[in-house]
């Protein structure tokens, strides 16, 4: 099956499994893609994440931050390492869910 492309803003779209990240810039999200450019779209966090609320594996860590969790290497108490060498933060009260949805995709924490 295909994942299809969801649109992100404008008439930018992505595969979802292609992000690693998507980091809040005020009213502006930077998306990190897989092939290690980025996109710069004027669309917030918030409503990035119920467009990607269908796909389990994109998780919001924090205010600031949205990670995929296929590209997670490594969690510390407060924050996630990427596999590209990008530490993200990770709430308080996010990081219980957090090890939940990694348990559930069988991730070693």
């Amino acid at each position: 099956m295909r994942i299809p492309e969801i649109p992100i803003g404008g008439r930018k779209k992505v595969v979802p499994s292609d992000v690693i990240l998507f980091e809040a810039e005020i009213n502006y999200t930077r998306l990190h893609l897989s092939n290690g450019q980025y996109v710069m779209v004027a669309t917030t966090l918030k409503k990035l994440e119920k467009s990607f609320s269908p796909f389990r594996f994109i998780y919001r860590t924090h205010k600031g931050f949205m990670v995929n969790l296929n590209f997670v290497q490594s969690l510390e108490s407060n924050e996630v390492t990427l596999k590209n060498n990008r530490k993200v933060l990770v709430s308080r009260r996010r990081r219980e869910l957090l090890l939940k949805n990694m348990g559930e995709m069988n991730y070693k924490v």
